[in-house]
């Protein structure tokens, strides 16, 4: 039976027909060789030569792998890192005890401001005791005689009522 090969295949195309496979090369369906069961591992050969050339690093493993053992205490200080922000205040501690007497004096403060006048307080009840008297006062200097020892007329009008 002929096969029935895709009309416009894109070059590395695989078809399957009849257990076969083809790989269309941009000009012709290539068949692959057909492949038989695999055999058994043959003998490991003998080690080669060491070499002076490092060969590439490999790639990385897959994440999640077990962790290794932990390695042996460095005896090599590493620097110290910075310093961590301050933590909150703590409560105030207890008051202390009182000291004891001092036998310094001390400076004398400086006088404060006068303060303001009180107001006047109420007068005091009359008094039923009567105070002593007080002495006489001294005799005033005679005054001047007038002329004639004569009184004027206007004067003695006026005292009379006129």
């Amino acid at each position: 039976m002929p096969i029935d090969f895709p009309n416009t295949p894109a070059i590395g195309q695989v078809f399957l027909s009849e257990g076969r496979t083809w790989i269309w090369t941009g000009t012709v369906w290539n068949a692959q060789a057909a492949s038989g069961p695999t055999g058994p591992t043959g003998p490991t050969g003998s080690t080669g030569a060491d070499s002076t050339v490092a060969g590439p690093t490999g790639p990385t493993g897959p994440e999640g792998g077990p962790t290794g053992p932990t390695g042996a205490d460095s005896t090599v200080e590493g620097p110290t890192g910075p310093t961590g922000p301050t933590g909150a205040a703590g409560p105030d501690g207890p008051i202390g005890p009182t000291g004891a007497d001092s036998t310094v004096a001390g400076p004398t403060g400086p006088t404060g401001a006068a303060g303001t006048d009180g107001p006047i307080g109420p007068t005091g009840a009359d008094s039923e005791v009567a105070g002593p008297t007080g002495p006489t006062g001294a005799t005033g200097t005679q005054g001047e005689v007038g002329p004639g020892n004569k009184i004027p007329y206007e004067t003695v009008f006026l005292l009379m009522g006129g």
